[in-house]
């Protein structure tokens, strides 16, 4: 009994043992696990917390990127609106060559112009200066040769009447329009003359601006020439009394002398010769109305063509 309580016990004590001896390994082996797993925990953590910075770091990436890209999107849109001006600038440009070009077209014509007109020019101011010259030897040779002498083709006023008459007459038929009066001439004589009245411009001894008168003085040489040939013919020029200022001419006489040989070169030209027809310049000193207005002027600033039939 002993002996069976003994190997009951023995066999207790084995059993118990076995229980410690499991429960300690068991015991361990949770330790052991746990221990594992809380090193995988925090290897987890650390792999976490690794994943989250790199998910920081791509995100500041990401971000940097995203600006940059902005910044290139920006800077790409700044080189299309520069372009777009440098485009519009390079098309005024060319408008604007091409404007000056145009222009300076322009101006070189308008200097081609003005250079002929300025070589017209000093060819009317030589003619004018031979003119001149021509007028101040005719006065010197007038105030040396004295007084002239009457004309004897004056006549009595029914004579003047009569030819006034039959001159206005043919010159009517001719279409001539100019007036014919009854006129003192510088000799004191009363003569009949054919009138220029103010065809001249102030200060001016040239016709070329007035193609009416011209076209009447050569009409009345043409009249002459056919109707009244050998006639002689008297060209007397006047002047208004204003005083020379800015004309080349050294006085009235001289002015109105020229005057006066511009339409003897008229009548010339129709044929008449050179040996028919007288010039003078009087000048102011035979008025046809007195005054210092308008009208008195124009009616004094005048030519009187005096012809003498045979």
């Amino acid at each position: 009994m002993s002996r069976v309580i003994a190997k009951g016990m023995v066999v207790f004590a084995v059993l118990a043992a076995l229980v410690v001896v499991t429960g300690c390994s068991a015991s361990r082996s949770r330790a052991n696990r746990t221990k594992l797993l809380e090193a995988e925990i925090i290897d987890a953590r650390q792999q976490n917390d690794q994943l989250r910075a790199e998910v920081a770091e791509a995100n500041r990436s990401t971000d940097d990127a995203t600006a940059q890209i902005q910044q290139l999107q920006f800077e790409n849109q700044e080189l299309n609106q520069k372009y777009a001006d440098s485009a519009t600038g390079m098309r005024d440009l060319h408008a604007r060559a091409s404007s000056a070009e145009s222009e300076a077209e322009r101006n070189r014509r308008r200097v081609e112009q003005l250079d002929s007109q300025l070589s017209k020019v000093i060819d009317a101011r030589k003619q004018e200066r031979a003119r001149l010259a021509a007028v101040s030897a005719e006065l010197e040779r007038r105030k040396r040769a004295g007084p002239v002498a009457p004309a004897p083709f004056a006549g009595d006023p029914a004579e003047l009447t009569a030819m006034k008459s039959e001159l206005q007459s043919r010159m009517a038929a001719a279409g001539i329009h100019m007036p014919v009066e009854i006129r003192t001439s510088r000799d004191g004589s009363r003569r009949v003359a054919v009138v220029l009245p103010d065809t001249f411009k102030s200060g001016k001894a040239t016709l070329a601006y007035n193609p009416t008168a011209v076209n009447a003085v050569v009409r009345l040489g043409q009249l002459v020439q056919a109707q009244y040939p050998g006639s002689r013919i008297s060209v007397e020029g006047h002047t208004d009394a204003d005083p020379i200022r800015k004309s080349p001419w050294p006085s009235n006489e001289a002015l109105s002398l020229a005057r006066a040989q511009e339409v003897q070169k008229l009548l010339g030209d129709t044929g008449i010769a050179s040996n028919q027809i007288s010039v003078a310049g009087l000048g102011a000193a035979q008025p046809i109305e007195r005054g210092n207005t308008a009208r008195a002027k124009s009616r004094n600033r005048r030519v009187e063509i005096f012809i003498a039939p045979n």
